[in-house]
């Protein structure tokens, strides 16, 4: 084979490899579906499991994180959770602020029983699934949120007093 044979062959391979590489990309980007978990959300209720680092980044800016775990949902626990954000929302000025991400994480594919991880910079706690009402929710929040609502003190107040 001449050596101008060969260039060619070669400028014709490199070319393929170019122009194939970038058309794969084209066509796998299409097709691949879209990250919604590496973004930061825009609701504060969602049907699914955050990424690790945006969850460390949302509570390293003062969010709470309220995962619910479950393998057969309790639509009571569901809804009163769908309520967290607008009942913890904290109040900086004249504008309200939410403070809490609230996960509803079907894992039916896993064989532990449902439980609720509440993560913020003040505290860890989870809550087993034979614990979950709503009152053991709300005591965990309050332990847990940056800034608690008033009535978090005088639930504090009446436990102390033994009511």
């Amino acid at each position: 084979m001449k050596k101008e044979s060969k260039k060619q062959i070669m400028v014709l391979m490199i070319v393929i490899i170019f122009f194939g590489s970038t058309f794969a990309y084209v066509i796998l980007s299409t097709f691949r579906e879209e990250e919604k978990h590496n973004e930061i959300p825009t609701s504060y209720i969602l049907n699914y499991k955050l990424d690790e680092n945006i969850e460390m980044q949302l509570i390293s800016k003062g969010f709470t994180s309220v995962q619910y775990f479950y393998k057969i949902p309790n639509y009571t626990i569901m809804s009163y959770l769908d309520k967290i954000p607008e009942e913890f929302k904290i109040v900086i000025g004249d504008k309200e602020q939410i403070q809490t991400y609230v996960q509803k994480i079907n894992y039916s594919y896993n064989n532990t029983d449902s439980y609720i991880a509440i993560k913020s910079l003040v505290n860890k706690i989870e809550i087993a699934d034979e614990n979950i009402t709503e009152n053991n929710i709300y005591e965990a929040l309050c332990k847990t949120v940056i800034s608690p609502p008033g009535e978090c003190g005088l639930l504090f107040i009446n436990q102390s007093l033994g009511g």
